[in-house]
């Protein structure tokens, strides 16, 4: 059996015994989870042909149908399957830090989901409200961190962290505007001095650009 992404219920499904041997009072279904070695059973009315179970994502399972009597349980029929991943959760937790003028370091949190992989993030970086300067895919592999240059001091940005797997994109963080740090001015030009006397001298230069 298998399962379709973010749909986890499996619906088992049988035809009672060719040979009973005896009036079947209930069904016995155990599943094992082969991932964590755990078992459940279920002991089913024996006027069902089917039953419902719920499962974790991305795991495998081994499964065990026996019908039972006042006698006891017959052998089992089996069956085995896995379950589809999940996509992933969205950043829970973005900060920003301004390192100077022209750089920010972004960090981030992403929430716990059992049995869910994130394979990478894309990081987009735009102006506020404006053209988007920066988009990255961040591996997982690495930390929850990211380093963007080249942007302006003093203005205004927004960044948003988004996760994926291979099932494809999931949750979007919200949008976190941040600033960049002041920057510190440029050298002064034109520059000129003139002498008025033995004691006093004048001093000009161009203004810097705002």
């Amino acid at each position: 059996f298998s399962s379709t992404p973010a749909v986890f219920s499996i619906t088992f499904t049988w035809l009672p015994p060719s040979i009973p041997n005896g009036i079947i009072i209930q069904y016995n279904l155990t599943v094992y989870n082969i991932n964590t070695g755990a078992t459940t059973t279920y002991i089913i009315n024996s006027l069902q042909d089917s039953y419902i179970v719920n499962f974790n994502s991305s795991q495998r399972y081994d499964a065990y149908l026996s019908a039972g009597t006042v006698a006891g349980y017959g052998p089992p029929a089996y069956v085995f399957g896995r379950t589809a991943p999940n996509l992933p959760g969205a950043v829970i937790i973005l900060n920003t830090e301004a390192l100077n003028a022209s750089t920010v370091q972004l960090t981030w949190l992403t929430v716990s989901q059992q049995n869910v992989n994130i394979t990478h993030y894309i990081v987009s970086v735009s102006k506020y409200e404006g053209e988007k300067l920066y988009n990255r895919n961040i591996s997982v592999s690495s930390d929850l961190q990211v380093i963007v240059n080249g942007l302006v001091g003093e203005i205004p940005y927004e960044v948003t962290v988004k996760t994926l797997n291979e099932l494809g994109q999931g949750g979007l963080s919200n949008t976190t505007v941040f600033f960049t740090r002041e920057g510190v001015p440029p050298v002064p030009t034109n520059i000129s001095v003139l002498r008025l006397n033995g004691t006093h001298m004048n001093i000009s230069w161009s203004l810097i650009p705002i």
